[in-house]
C-alpha cells in the first residue's frame, strides 16, 4: 500500500510506504520490498516515512512452497513451517500498535503542508 500526500505549493508528491509482510519486518527481504515499492513511484516521488509489519502468508503461495523440491530456496522446510506459522499470527495487536505510531510520525512530518 502506498499513501500519496501531495503538498501545496510543491510539486513533488510525498509518499508513504506502508505494508504487510509475510517475511520478518526486519529482514532483508523486507527492505527490498520497500526498496522495490519505492522504485516504482513516479519520478519526483519522495518517500517520507515507510512502514512494515509481518502479515500472514497467502494459503496459495504457502501451497506453492510445497511443490519445490527439497533444496530449493522456496521449499517447504520445517524451518519455513515454523516461519509461517508465526506469520499466520500477524498483524497483532503490537502491529496495529506500530502502524498507529507510523500514522502518528507520517501526520508530523507533513503537518500543516497538506492540501485542506
Amino acid at each position: 500500500l502506498i499513501l500519496k500526500i501531495k503538498y501545496k505549493n510543491n510539486s513533488n508528491t510525498k509518499v508513504a510506504l506502508f505494508a504487510p509482510l509475510g517475511a520478518y519486518p526486519d529482514s532483508e527481504h523486507a527492505q527490498h520490498s520497500l526498496d522495490n515499492a519505492a522504485a516504482l513511484l513516479p519520478e519526483g516521488s519522495v518517500v517520507v516515512n515507510s512502514f512494515i509489519c509481518q502479515g500472514k502468508i497467502a494459503k496459495s503461495l504457502a501451497e506453492s512452497f510445497k511443490k519445490y523440491p527439497a533444496g530449493h530456496p522456496h521449499a517447504m522446510t520445517p524451518e519455513r513451517i515454523a516461519k509461517h506459522q508465526e506469520a499466520s499470527k500477524h498483524p497483532d495487536e503490537q502491529d496495529f500498535k506500530k502502524a498507529a505510531e507510523f500514522a502518528k510520525q507520517t501526520y508530523a512530518l507533513v503537518k500543516g503542508t497538506i492540501n485542506e
